[in-house]
């Protein structure tokens, strides 16, 4: 393997984003990040034109509609831009307590976008689920699956829901974050081989900064983590599996 590839993360955020977009490029490395707002994937498309290997989301993240911070419009928006997309993410559900009376909204919003994605296959998602797997999974086989890669980011509901994932096709991104629970790590060593991919989910917040050396690290060592899981060699067909999702073979 000569480079790694991030299956979810977030270079839109990174203080220093188009420096670390051209370190990847030098790396060969590759990136699927998502953005969070549908505002802002014209932007950061636009300022990432540069780096072919990054591939940049459309997103609607269900935090932002649980806390009011997209407007129906702006879902709307999210619909639109997302019929001519070829990468979605970060959308999904999070049915936390903390969400609590914001379901039905996250729903909507979600539907709204899958639906727009529905008559085109091809397209790669990158889904946030949290205590929400049954229905996030329930639209997923209505609109996407079968003709689209499906990607679960962090995944962190049932074994039943896990298995469904599997028969449904889905891919599975993971890192260091989902490594720390044994539940993770059961599901880890549970996946098929071919569906596991890396991710960092880094930055986790706007202006953070993310050194290169930092971001490979990470990878490196979710790799090495998920490699002792399972007691085989994984990096080659992990990476290969990357490029294929991310349309690079």
């Amino acid at each position: 393997m000569s480079a790694f590839c991030d299956l979810h993360c977030h270079l839109d955020f990174a203080e220093e984003r188009l420096e670390l977009a051209r370190g990847i490029e030098d790396l060969g490395a590759s990136v699927f990040s998502n953005t969070v707002h549908p505002a802002d994937y014209d932007l950061v498309c636009h300022e990432f034109i540069p780096y072919p290997h990054v591939r940049i989301g459309l997103g609607l993240h269900p935090w932002w509609v649980a806390y009011g911070r997209v407007s129906r419009e702006e879902v709307a928006l999210a619909a639109e831009l997302a019929k001519s997309a070829r990468f979605i993410g970060e959308v999904g559900l999070d049915f936390a307590k903390r969400f609590a009376g914001t379901e039905q909204a996250q729903v909507d919003a979600l539907e709204s976008v899958l639906k727009a994605c529905a008559p085109r296959e091809g397209r790669v998602f990158s889904f946030h689920g949290v205590h929400a797997y049954d229905i996030l999974l329930d639209l997923v086989e209505r609109y996407v699956a079968g003709g689209n890669v499906c990607i679960l980011h962090w995944f962190s509901g049932s074994n039943e829901q896990l298995q469904r994932a599997v028969r449904l096709g889905c891919f599975f991104s993971v890192g260091e974050r989902m490594l720390e629970s044994r539940r993770g790590r059961e599901y880890v060593k549970a996946v098929p081989e071919d569906r596991l991919l890396l991710e960092t989910d880094a930055p986790s917040e706007p202006g953070e900064r993310l050194q290169l050396d930092a971001w490979q690290a990470q990878l490196g060592r979710t790799l090495a983590a998920i490699e002792q899981l399972r007691d085989e060699d994984l990096a080659d067909l992990v990476h290969e599996s990357s490029l294929q999702v991310l349309g690079l073979r």
